[in-house]
């Protein structure tokens, strides 16, 4: 029989059973946007209990999950049982990946140790091969609803992130490593980050084994700073950004923003009606859609982000994202890695000797 020559938009799940909740609603949230073909993990309990309410393949292999199957994207869950060669076999069948768990976008396998996933320079990993972890700051509702907020803020003078999750929602490592990439976004690397970890940092202590609380402070070039808080043990999934610059203030969170002037004046603030803003109703709609229950089940506020960003995947897999390029993910592992040698030596890390140690040259700092 010939191989069809329709374009896939099947997707795939592995996950093992401490995750199978999550994923179940973020299956649920998926919906219609393309069928599950094919669900893989662990023999435990909770895995055959997803496959049994979905009603598909179960694989235990995760090669053999690709090989059976034609699928677009892969919700990727859980690391066990899951190598740098499944990745690249991946890559090579065009299957675009939203990774639940830290890891490295580019060819660079599962760990996040900036050292160890460098792309080879002979051999650029595809767009479709690179990793995209969530939930993802950038690609929430509520910054994707504000228009052009790089050039309303200007020249960033304070960057202030905070990031929440319950157990179960998203690993701190995850959180971490996002608020670096989305405080890379609007402003430029940091010199040094001074930073504290709640349990104290152990010796051996790795970013991808993070774990209750982390404070950081860094200082920009010039002038200016970052501050973050990434908490994995709060009550409720929950995220804040505030950008200060030159030309403005941007308050936002997953669900929304509001954008002041230099001079503190409202300029756009979708959910309020009473505004005299030339805020789209499109953006509206999008912020008012996207409010949180004031009592959410648990795990249902990261599901529903998760959900609308593995549709953004699929509809967008093989056109460029710049927010996964390779060298942006370097600056910003590189700076989550500081925040961790920060927190066991109880200095200022300088992210940049990170980079060159790890044999990054100066454009992916």
């Amino acid at each position: 029989m010939d191989e069809p020559t329709s374009e896939p938009r099947g997707a795939l799940v592995w996950t093992d059973g401490a995750s199978a909740e999550l994923v179940a609603q973020v299956v649920e949230r998926f919906g219609a946007a393309a069928p599950i073909v094919g669900v893989g993990g662990p023999r435990v309990g909770e895995v055959d209990d997803l496959v049994k309410s979905l009603g598909v393949a179960r694989f235990d292999d995760p090669r053999r999950m690709l090989l059976d199957t034609r699928a677009a994207t892969w919700l990727l869950a859980s690391e066990q049982d899951v190598t740098r060669e499944h990745l690249e076999l991946a890559a090579s069948r065009g299957v675009a990946l939203l990774c639940l768990i830290p890891a490295a976008p580019g060819a660079g396998g599962l760990g996040i140790d900036l050292a160890g996933w460098k792309p080879r320079a002979a051999d650029p990993p595809p767009h479709e091969a690179r990793l995209r972890m969530g939930p993802a700051m950038l690609e929430s509702p509520g910054y994707l609803a504000a228009a052009e907020p790089l050039e309303a803020v200007g020249e960033a003078r304070s960057i202030h992130i905070e990031a929440d999750a319950r157990p179960g929602d998203a690993a701190l490592s995850v959180l971490l490593i996002d608020a670096w990439r989305t405080a890379l976004h609007f402003g430029p690397m940091p010199e040094a980050i001074d930073a504290s970890a709640d349990p104290p940092a152990a010796p051996n202590l790795a970013v991808a084994r993070l774990t209750g609380v982390l404070h950081a402070h860094a200082r920009l070039p010039g002038r200016g700073a970052v501050t973050l808080v990434v908490r994995d043990r709060s009550p409720r999934f929950q995220r804040r950004l505030v950008v200060v610059g030159s030309e403005g203030r941007l308050e936002l969170t997953d669900r929304a923003y509001r954008l002041w002037d230099a001079k503190g004046q409202l300029l756009d603030d979708p959910t309020d009606d009473s505004n005299t803003t030339k805020s789209s109703g499109v953006a509206k709609a999008a912020a008012r859609s996207a409010e949180p229950d004031s009592d959410p089940a648990p795990h249902a506020e990261v599901a529903d982000l998760l959900a609308m960003q593995w549709r953004r995947l699929l509809e967008r897999r093989s056109k460029p994202a710049p927010y996964f390029e390779t060298s942006a993910w370097a600056r910003a592992l590189a700076c989550a890695e500081a925040c961790v040698l920060s927190a066991r030596t109880q200095s200022a890390e300088r992210p940049e000797t990170l980079l060159r140690v790890a044999g990054f040259d100066a454009a992916a700092g």
